[in-house]
Order: C-alpha cells, then structure tokens, then sequence
C-alpha cells in the first residue's frame, strides 16, 4: 500500500502543479494583452485599436472574421475613409465609409456622414432620430490594416454561446486544440482547431484523441488503433497512430513504453474548426508577430463592430 499510495500522490502533485501552470500561463497571457492592448491605445490613439467585422455591410471591402486595425490621427477624415464608430443607445461599433463631411462654421470640427458600401442608404438611419452627422466623439478610429478571417472564432463563439459553455464543461483539461502537423491528414489538417471532451466511456478504437507523453510539451492528436484491457483493473490502455504516418506512435512514447495510460490523455475529438487555429501556427513559427498581435487576439470577444 505504501508503494500504490506514494504513486496516488505522487499523480494528484503532478496534476495540481499542471493546473497551477495553466493559471500561471493564463494569468500571463491575460496581463501581456493588457499591457499591449494599453500600449496600442496609447499610440494608436484610439479607444479600441483592434476590432472584429460582424456584418457583412462592408463586402467587398472587409468580410466577417476580417480583424482591423485603427488609429485616429490628429488630420481631419475626408471622404472615402473608413472609419469605425459608436452611436447612442449601441453597443456594438459600426465600420463604415464616410461619404460626406461637413465643415462647421464656428470651429475647425469636421462631421461626417457615413454608409456602409454593401449597403442601399446611408446611416442616417442607424444614428439617433434627429441625427443628420456624425461628431468627432463619435469616432473611435479609421481602418489602416487589416487580417482576413482571423477574428472568425469571435463571430462563431458569438453567434453559437454553445460552444463557449461546451469549452467549459468538457471535462477535458485542455477541450480546444489546434492541429500543428500533417500527421492526421487527409481527416484534419494543420491549423484546424478541434474541440476535446473527455467523457467516462471507455476510449474506442478508431476514435481520435489529444495526449500528452513524457518530456513532451506539445501534445499529439492522433487515432487510436488498438485498446488494451489490464486484468486487474477496468482501466484502458492505448497504442496511437497518425493517419499520415507509416508507424505507430511507440516510437515516440518514452523508451519501452507500449502502451498511453489514461492519465496521459487529454480529451477525445468531438468536433473541429478548420483552419480557424492557423493563426497560431504562424504565431509559433514567427515570435515577432505573436508579440505584436497578442494584444489584439488576447480580447477579440470584446473588441467586435457591425
């Protein structure tokens, strides 16, 4: 007993200190982006420097998903700018073009009136009764960048609150992975993002999983291929294979190991985005963009226009 107990605890230390890295790392991850997310605003000079398109009021120009980058500037806007702005009684900003501007007499402020180019009528019928133009306080930025689709995530979590709660109550320690290899193709491919539960029935073969193994940092999506029945417990042991690959994965578990315990796997597939993760590959691979763009994807949920 003393033998099984100093394992039970040695499994329940190893278990806290993951968690406690995940908290750790998040805590990280949260305070980088508000730190650059501030910084932006700084030089930007714009309230929310990034935001998500929702609508489709803007095709061609932008579709949904598209991420754009602001910045107000001291210059007056001129027609056929875009710009991003908030009006009474919305919460959600709209990105338009402006069409008109119009010169006040008593000061130097300019208004504008803006429409959005997918659109029949200009937004006077968006602004308050009464609302002929659009203030200066009413801009929060004009559009000088912008990334195609990669803010979808934000729409999708947006439009289907389902997944948000699924990513909660999986059971999984990590339920949202992103595909960094080849080696389940054709069924998924890099930067599609799979979404993991863990489940109490037994792990079949056939099905997909995400596991972790020794010394490893990056866990592994891959199928299981064979399931092994211990004679003293009910447990399952699994061997795994990428569908892309000419080997089983014994040769990358640790030496002498055949078989992935329970307590190696994450989560089982049970669903995918694809392509939507493909932006942490590129992150991954190019240090410098995940620097400069973590801000901006660290609080898309709550930077999102019209």
């Amino acid at each position: 007993m003393g033998f099984i107990g100093e394992s039970i605890d040695s499994i329940k230390s190893m278990k806290i200190r993951h968690a406690a890295e995940q908290i750790i790392t998040l805590g990280m991850i949260v305070s980088s982006a508000l730190i650059i997310w501030k910084f932006l605003m700084v030089v930007t000079g714009s309230e929310s420097p990034v935001v998500v398109v929702l609508s489709e009021s803007m095709e061609p120009a932008f579709q949904r998903g598209d991420i754009l980058f602001l910045r107000m500037g001291e210059d007056p806007i001129r027609a056929g700018e875009i710009v991003v702005f908030n009006i009474d009684r919305r919460e959600i900003p709209i990105v338009h073009r402006v069409i008109k501007v119009h010169q006040r007499n008593d000061t130097k402020d300019v208004d504008v009136l803006t429409k959005g180019d997918n659109n029949d009528q200009d937004d006077r019928v968006l602004y308050a009764p009464g609302q002929q133009w659009l203030e200066h306080h009413h801009i929060m930025g004009r559009a000088v960048g912008f990334l195609p689709y990669v803010g979808y995530v934000t729409i999708i979590m947006t439009d289907h609150p389902l997944i948000k709660f699924l990513m909660v109550v999986t059971g999984s320690e990590s339920p949202v992975v992103v595909v960094l290899s080849e080696s389940m193709e054709p069924a998924f491919q890099r930067g599609d993002i799979l979404f993991l539960r863990m489940g109490e029935d037994p792990i079949r073969a056939g099905e997909i999983v995400v596991f972790n193994i020794d010394r490893r940092e990056i866990p592994i999506v891959h199928r299981v291929i064979k399931v092994h029945q211990r004679n003293d417990t009910k447990d399952v042991d699994v061997l795994t294979k990428g569908d892309n690959n000419d080997q089983d994965d014994r040769v990358l578990y640790a030496p002498g190991q055949q078989w992935l315990e329970h307590h190696h796997i994450m989560g089982r597939a049970v669903g995918f985005l694809p392509y939507v993760g493909y932006v942490t590959i590129i992150m991954t691979d190019h240090p410098l963009i995940k620097y400069a763009l973590i801000g901006a994807l660290g609080l898309l949920a709550i930077t999102s226009k019209d």
